[in-house]
């Protein structure tokens, strides 16, 4: 389980928290629940707080860093392989871990349906692709768990706000582009980027 978290409801006792700013949130209005759940460090853009403070220019380019400087190196224990296109992420995700498991190679899954290790789920997700800290803690629990692959769902919305972009993929799969999500993406142009 990794010790950075970004949801200060998921701070444990001496975890660091990390105050990111979102479009409709922001991070360094949780800094002081995060605190009163055991927070142990803080790392925000401004202020100065009772418990060790780390003051950064962009919080998200920390977090990415830190995230990758300390988890990349143990991730190589796995292959990960992400599954994106507008259609048919969820099948091809859980006939892959299936196959993997039935060929013999302990695989873990997460997406739409939840995240799963071998055929049972652990938890259920809240978004297809889960935030940064979210999928970091995830993989983790699958190499814990003595799984060999990780197949995921990447949705559109996760790769153009870089929810994925610290992590090395070991295969990609592209299934197919439609119409569907031009409300978000607005052209077909914005959407195939």
């Amino acid at each position: 389980m990794i010790t950075i978290k970004t949801d200060s409801r998921k701070v444990n006792p001496g975890d660091t928290f990390v105050a990111l700013r979102g479009i409709r949130t922001d991070g360094h209005d949780y800094i002081e629940k995060a605190i009163q759940n055991g927070a142990k460090k803080i790392v925000c853009e401004v202020g100065n707080y009772t418990v060790s403070t780390l003051v950064v220019p962009d919080t998200r380019t920390y977090l990415n860093q830190i995230l990758k400087e300390t988890y990349n190196q143990e991730f190589e224990k796995i292959k990960i392989i992400g599954v994106t296109g507008t259609n048919g992420k969820t099948t091809v995700t859980h006939l892959l871990r299936t196959a993997l498991n039935k060929l013999g190679y302990k695989s873990a899954s997460l997406g739409t349906l939840g995240f799963y290790i071998d055929d049972k789920i652990v938890e259920e997700l809240a978004n297809t692709t889960p935030d940064l800290c979210d999928l970091y803690d995830l993989i983790s629990k699958a190499i814990d768990a003595g799984c060999k692959y990780l197949v995921m769902e990447l949705s559109s919305h996760s790769l153009v706000n870089g929810r994925v972009e610290t992590l090395e993929f070991d295969h990609a799969i592209f299934t197919n582009v439609t119409q569907d999500h031009l409300d978000y993406h607005v052209t077909m142009e914005n959407y195939v980027l």
